[in-house]
């Protein structure tokens, strides 16, 4: 009797698809019969529907029962909103689609996961007697949609008595209705935005009924900030969320002493963010310190995070998994201790050179860089600038040909996106060769090729595009007035 080779078996072939990018899975897939069974599932679970990628609705419908999450990011024709998909548990409406597309809705009463974001109309009335239909709802992210009738406030406030995450940055809720009469046990991950005209004492009455809160993000102006933070501080201090260990703090108006405040009264963090603060105040790392070896995603975009401070998380965080920052210099990263953050797998830093030393600094640079050999994206261009004593000095930036030690980072291997916009480079098709056969898991490229000979960056994006490497350049009158 013939033994069957171990790549025809189904259950190897399935867990070597796991590993397949997504530009090779439909090639796989024609192989043999054993292989389109084991790939044609992963190719059609995930189906993502936007301006230069759709899918014709009837191919959708023929794999309908193969489809787990679908993700809208355009206007929605008839046909898509008439899909029905008995498996479907993940739907997203991210682009500005009409009321009458929620249609695609209420035809998946199993979804788990529901994200309507920026409505152009109102909602039918039964919105919201309608949702609470869904009782394997777990997951809600909602924007703009219209909660300001007593009796739709109830039913919301219903509707979040399963919920375990509640995305409501851009809603506002304006009536109390019985909420104080209410709990919202199942309520792990929150994020909202309180602006100008809210209520921040009915937000505060909100999050305090979460008990089993783990994840808060907060999005504000500045009117509201300053009774916010003290207030929650406060809460957070005398143990009102005990399983509280992440916080995003999305304001430029909260100041860095507040910003230590929050840190110092926290038991434990693994995630840690703020966007746009002005400042994180002198005593911010001596707050944070504590929680290096639990940080599993930090986002420091504040102006005063410096680059020694940079290479000092980097250097000090063994299981960061996400990390932000303005930037860092390779002084710091060549005469600073090893990075030990290799489990990261987002990584935004743009690495500042002395122009003078980039030709031997920089692969050295690369050397540390190589190490995360875990990294999926990689933003190397963020368009900011450190500030450094005595003012902001620009510069010289990561240089990404083969000859500036680009080599050094073949053990990048798992890298999907590449980032590098204001980073500007004077790549050549060597370079471009060397990351199609280097990279094989890279989707995107951000950031101008070529910046000094438009025809050779049109040849290296066609090169790319054959590839299946999508390229978004910036366009050229920005980079002459440096936006």
């Amino acid at each position: 009797m013939a033994s069957t080779h171990p790549l025809e078996l189904t259950e190897v072939v399935s867990n070597v698809a796991c590993f397949v990018s997504l530009r090779s899975l439909s090639a796989c897939a024609r192989v043999s019969k054993t292989w389109y069974q084991a790939f044609i599932p992963i190719i059609w679970r995930d189906i993502r529907l936007n301006r230069s990628r759709t899918h014709p609705p009837k191919a959708i419908q023929s794999h309908a029962h193969l489809v787990r999450t679908l993700d809208i990011d355009c206007p929605l024709i008839q046909e898509h909103v008439d899909l029905r998909l008995p498996s479907l548990n993940h739907l997203d409406m991210d682009s500005q689609n009409e009321a009458s597309t929620l249609g695609l809705v209420f035809e998946h009463p199993t979804l788990i996961h529901l994200k309507l974001w920026g409505l152009v109309s109102e909602p039918p009335r039964l919105f919201w007697e309608n949702l609470l239909l869904f009782q394997n709802l777990r997951e809600l992210t909602l924007s703009y949609v219209n909660i300001s009738e007593e009796e739709d406030i109830e039913k919301f406030w219903e509707l979040c008595m399963q919920l375990e995450r509640l995305d409501i940055r851009r809603q506002q809720i304006t009536r109390r209705g019985t909420l104080l009469s209410r709990q919202f046990p199942h309520i792990r991950d929150l994020t909202m935005g309180c602006f100008h005209g809210c209520d921040v004492s009915l937000t505060m009455e909100f999050i305090q009924r979460c008990p089993n809160l783990t994840s808060y993000e907060w999005m504000a102006d500045p009117s509201v900030d300053a009774l916010f933070i003290p207030e929650f501080t406060r809460l957070i201090t005398t143990g009102t969320w005990p399983n509280l260990d992440s916080v995003f703090l999305r304001s430029p108006w909260i100041a860095g002493d507040d910003i230590s405040k929050v840190v110092g009264s926290m038991r434990r963090i693994v995630a840690l963010g703020m966007s746009g603060a002005m400042s994180v105040g002198p005593d911010f790392m001596t707050s944070l310190r504590p929680f290096f070896f639990t940080i599993q995603k930090l986002v420091l975009a504040a102006k005063d995070i410096t680059s020694t401070m940079a290479q000092e998380v980097m250097s000090s965080c063994p299981t960061m998994e996400t990390f932000t920052a303005l930037g860092i210099n390779d002084i710091d990263i060549v005469e600073g201790q090893p990075w030990v953050c290799l489990r990261l797998r987002v990584l935004q830093l743009m690495f500042h050179f002395n122009p003078s030393a980039i030709s031997y600094r920089q692969p050295l640079v690369f050397e540390q860089l190589s190490r995360l050999t875990r990294l999926e994206e990689l933003d190397i261009g963020a368009g900011r600038l450190l500030d450094r004593p005595g003012g902001f000095v620009f510069q010289e930036l990561a240089d990404l040909r083969l000859e500036n030690g680009l080599d050094k980072l073949s053990t990048l291997r798992l890298l999907r996106v590449l980032d590098f916009k204001k980073a500007r480079q004077k790549m050549e098709g060597q370079e471009i060769e060397w990351m199609i056969e280097h990279w094989k898991s890279l989707d995107e490229i951000h950031g101008g090729l070529n910046i000094w000979d438009h025809h050779l960056e049109m040849f290296l994006v066609g090169r790319l595009r054959e590839h299946g490497i999508a390229s978004h350049r910036m366009a050229w009158h920005q980079w002459d007035k440096g936006e």
